[in-house]
């Protein structure tokens, strides 16, 4: 402790006894009688951290460089967190191993893109055996079309460490990571989980978490890693680790999986530099030909799954207009009211599902809308549509 003052400084404090014992009040200063302390020195290492964090508009910081993006939103920066959250195999690895591909092309993988930087990137896998693990390497470098990962690429399978040895290897591995190749760009983490004994122990995660944002900072580098939703939630992440990794993170990545078709969806739920909805994220599915998840998009069965599912819509939306073309053209409410007098199938159609109905029509274009009026539209146009869907 050096002084640095002269004339000692003051500041405050509550004692703590008097926080239980005095009653209740709307007045803070009634509520908590305060109490001089007379600072005699300082902490010089503390206020020389501090300093390097004050406002200079002098010096401002460089803005920080994307280091992940989702389609077109930023998942993570220079000195940022990350995490991808889901459930139990969801695609929470795929998405790693499209993060690794893409670390080494620069290109698009899965909707994510890693834009080229220099500097080693560590890849901690707590989770899998070392097989699969080796496997995922490979098949990070297959898509990237690459026959052995680059040297600046650490990854370990960790099932030897224990958790409080992995955070110890963890910090130890970035230190020799940023000798050996001039700095580090980034970490990978399957899973946080397993980086602490429990994750409803509020402290250490909290110790856990600060350390990784320490670390993130003071080496510029980025840091994501996967972590699993409670079992019976579909959008709380796992005890304490995940409300406190979740509140530090810059980009959230969420992943929903369709227990039907298995296509899963990643997503940005929560972001600091942009957000993605569901509606425009990522989807993709696992083909058992290629041994790896691909886009929904170039999978045979999602879009023979999708074709027939568009038919069906544009048959019930034709079928629809066909129905209420003794009305047309018409407003929403006359509509309505014929599907309400009109019988279908023996059948009323109910109001809500009316309203869905013409909504599908004029999605699918089988209606136009010219203000608040509905029309048929020309025959041939019908037939085109048609044509084009089912050839």
């Amino acid at each position: 402790m050096t002084p640095l003052l002269e004339t000692p400084a003051l500041c405050f404090e509550v004692p703590l006894q008097e926080i239980s014992q005095h009653p209740k009040s709307n007045s803070f200063i009634d509520k908590f009688p305060f109490q001089e302390k007379r600072v005699d020195s300082f902490d010089s290492d503390i206020l020389c951290k501090l300093d390097r964090g004050i406002i200079d508009h002098e010096n401002p910081p460089a803005r920080a460089t994307p280091r992940l993006i989702l389609n077109d939103a930023v998942v993570v920066s220079t000195g940022g967190l990350s995490v991808i959250v889901a459930q139990q195999k969801a695609g929470k690895s795929a998405l790693q191993q499209a993060i690794i591909a893409s670390l080494i092309d620069g290109n698009e993988h899965l909707g994510l893109t890693a834009p080229s930087g220099e500097g080693a990137i560590i890849h901690f896998d707590t989770e899998q055996s070392q097989f699969d693990h080796y496997d995922l390497v490979v098949k990070a470098c297959k898509r990237s079309g690459v026959d052995r990962k680059p040297d600046w690429l650490r990854s370990y399978s960790t099932l030897m460490l224990t958790p409080e040895e992995r955070r110890r290897a963890l910090f130890q591995e970035v230190a020799r990571a940023k000798q050996i190749h001039g700095t580090v760009r980034g970490v990978l983490l399957d899973g946080y989980a397993d980086m602490v004994m429990d994750v409803n122990d509020l402290r250490d995660c909290q110790a856990f978490v600060g350390e990784l944002m320490m670390s993130a900072n003071e080496q510029q580098m980025f840091i994501i890693g996967n972590l699993h939703l409670n079992p019976s939630s579909d959008s709380k992440s796992r005890g304490h680790l995940g409300s406190e990794i979740e509140r530090k993170a810059e980009g959230i990545i969420t992943i929903d999986r369709n227990q039907v078709s298995n296509v899963a969806t990643a997503w940005l739920k929560n972001a600091r530099h942009g957000y993605l909805p569901k509606s425009e994220g990522s989807e993709f599915v696992y083909s058992v030909d290629d041994g790896m998840h691909i886009p929904a998009s170039e999978s045979p069965r999602v879009v023979a799954q999708r074709k027939a599912k568009d038919r069906h819509s544009f048959d019930e939306a034709v079928d629809f207009a066909k129905f209420i073309s003794p009305c047309l053209p018409a407003n929403m409410a006359t509509i309505k009211r014929y599907c309400d007098t009109e019988e279908r199938g023996g059948q009323r159609i109910s109001e809500s599902t009316a309203k869905r109905k013409v909504g599908l029509t004029h999605f699918l274009e089988v209606l136009k809308k010219v203000g608040s009026t509905y029309h048929p539209i020309d025959g041939q146009l019908l037939t085109d549509r048609r044509k084009r869907l089912y050839d």
